[in-house]
């Protein structure tokens, strides 16, 4: 039985077909859902210019009142559910390890997440973040591919 989902969203197509899927598991199942948005950590240039004095150009700490956190409650709001139960998490972190991390964190019995629909040739030579959750994850993963043909228009 399904009673934590975690839904990783990038405000990509698959990322809100995915919400809108595990909405419905939510639904059927009063499973407890965590909305994840993972921020990627400053690059070396901006922690060098920390180290001098200059602040890096975004905080790591997400705190109660940050865009992210707006982003997702907004999502989740569009949806129509908001007395469901759901969780709202910022991570800082390289994406897919950082939702296999959060899945962990959460207990998901399952992630549902969208898929960006990137190229063969580019994910071939990167692999794609959804491919990554998959092969490392603990639990099932529900993956949401939007054809890059529809994503284009």
């Amino acid at each position: 039985m399904i009673k934590r989902i975690l839904v990783p969203l990038d405000g990509s197509d698959g990322a809100r077909q995915a919400l809108a899927h595990a909405s419905w598991l939510q639904r059927a199942s009063d499973a407890t859902l965590c909305l994840l948005m993972v921020r990627e950590p400053p690059s070396a240039d901006e922690h060098l210019g920390a180290m001098v004095g200059v602040p890096p150009v975004e905080t790591l700490e997400a705190d109660d009142d940050s865009e992210e956190r707006r982003l997702l409650q907004a999502a989740w709001r569009e949806l129509g559910n908001a007395e469901g139960h759901v969780e709202i998490r910022v991570a800082t972190g390289s994406p897919a390890p950082t939702i296999v991390e959060q899945a962990q964190t959460f207990g998901a019995d399952l992630i549902v997440m969208g898929s960006r629909g990137q190229g063969q040739f580019q994910s071939l030579v990167f692999g794609s973040v959804s491919q990554q959750v998959t092969e490392s994850a603990s639990c099932p993963v529900v993956t949401y591919h939007v054809p890059q043909s529809e994503t284009e228009s």
